[in-house]
């Protein structure tokens, strides 16, 4: 096993963490015939045969030096390759592969995407990517399913923690992009939601941030995006969420979120002492929007569309200005 510690060690211009060492020194045969699925970009039932051998890493390097370079240096980090993918229908050699991130002592498993250059971080730990091959019959996306009713389940009777305990592990050991077209498109994004809300609850704000962030780089994200907005307008990040408001009203046409959007930029002009353009904003919000569950402003879209004589607009404004500060 010291060959292909020796040999990877000869290419690299940092240092081998510790767990990459024992990997290649102790375990590497262990995994030796091991299989992977569930790659960014192809079919969750494709598997791909796994080759951590040294020819297969000198191969993969000499191949790819430009691609592993150029994107280690725009990184900021080092890639190496890990492991070639064999397609086992077609026993095809892929021009993708593994490559380890070795500026992270945990080692982070990232998939190389020929087709775009870059590298996918599909493990955050090289212990995570073993973990997923010693139980390699499992899909992870098998267990995604059950994994969100409960966590719908727990979030209806706001045990938040057990949220958190129900998602959190999971997506930390998977990384999932809601980006990429695949199975659970629609309810990725809602369980980054609930995770996002749990947090949030919890009185994690960066945490929540993280998730509401994760979730709107998926396509059916309305939830996340109009919280992640709520979130940083409550938080007095005011540009953060106006910047935020001006893109959701780009992105999204229906109704409830141009409401909600709206609402959020009058506030915000509120704030600023720009009751005009806030009246403005308010004015395009349409539909019962007050019957939302969406926390401290449900009465701030009430005391609006409940309220007719605009010209009171500094009482009403007062009154959203005295609950966002007592919510805080």
């Amino acid at each position: 096993m010291s060959k292909i510690l020796n040999t990877v060690k000869s290419y690299c211009k940092s240092s081998i963490p510790a767990r990459l060492e024992k990997f290649y020194l102790s375990e590497m045969e262990e995994y030796s015939d091991s299989t992977i699925a569930n790659l960014p970009g192809w079919d969750p039932e494709s598997e791909f045969e796994l080759n951590f051998s040294a020819a297969t890493f000198t191969g993969l390097q000499n191949r790819h030096n430009d691609w592993l370079t150029n994107k280690s240096k725009e990184d900021n980090c080092e890639y190496i390759p890990f492991s070639t993918l064999t397609d086992l229908e077609y026993e095809d050699e892929l021009t993708d592969f593994l490559a380890i991130n070795i500026s992270q002592e945990n080692c982070p498993v990232c998939f190389g995407n020929h087709e775009t250059g870059g590298f996918i971080v599909i493990y955050k730990t090289l212990d995570y990517f073993l973990e997923y091959l010693e139980d390699e019959d499992v899909n992870p996306m098998e267990q995604f399913g059950t994994l969100f009713e409960r966590a719908l389940e727990a979030s209806s009777k706001s045990d938040h923690s057990l949220v958190i305990e129900t998602l959190g592990n999971f997506f930390d050991k998977n990384q999932i992009n809601p980006g990429i077209p695949g199975p659970y498109m629609k309810e990725i994004p809602e369980a980054l939601n609930l995770l996002g809300a749990a947090y949030h609850e919890l009185e994690q704000t960066e945490k929540a941030i993280e998730y509401l962030n994760l979730a709107c780089t998926g396509i059916f994200c309305r939830n996340a995006f109009l919280n992640r907005v709520k979130l940083n307008l409550i938080s007095s990040e005011y540009d953060i969420a106006m910047e935020q408001c001006n893109q959701g009203l780009e992105r999204f046409s229906d109704d409830y979120s141009k409401s909600f959007l709206n609402l959020y930029k009058g506030i915000i002009y509120g704030v600023f002492e720009k009751n005009d353009e806030a009246l403005e904003c308010f004015a395009l919000m349409v539909g019962n929007v007050e019957k939302s569950d969406f926390g401290i402003l449900t009465p701030v879209a009430a005391i609006y569309t409940h309220f007719t004589e605009i010209n009171d607009f500094e009482m009403v404004f007062n009154n959203i200005s005295k609950m966002i500060q007592e919510y805080e």
